[in-house]
């Protein structure tokens, strides 16, 4: 049998993701968002983001909290924009990821 890679071609195949953390205080042009419920957590959602990165069709998935408050306030009719995404350290000692 042949495989999918014999039928499909290789730029089909390309995800194209980026971690929060490759691209922290760079600026993004966000052009399309989606939410799912988490795989690993039931009770919680994701946000899955197209963005513009250095030229190129990126896709970022993140469970962060802070960031996804942020972009449910955003509707749809409202893409695309420009974002940056920062870590901060809370008095606790915790980092969390936030939109500015």
């Amino acid at each position: 049998h042949k495989r999918i890679t014999d039928v499909v071609p290789e730029e089909a195949l390309k995800w194209n993701l980026v971690a929060i953390d490759d691209i922290l205080e760079q600026e993004v042009l966000v052009t399309n968002m989606t939410w799912r419920t988490s795989s690993f957590k039931e009770d919680e959602d994701y946000l899955s983001l197209t963005i513009d990165f250095d030229g190129e069709e990126k896709i970022l998935n993140t469970g962060a909290a802070r960031v996804i408050q942020a972009f449910k306030a955003v509707s749809p009719e409202q893409l695309p924009f420009y974002a940056a995404f920062e870590k901060i350290q809370l008095p606790n000692g915790r980092r969390v990821y936030r939109v500015k």
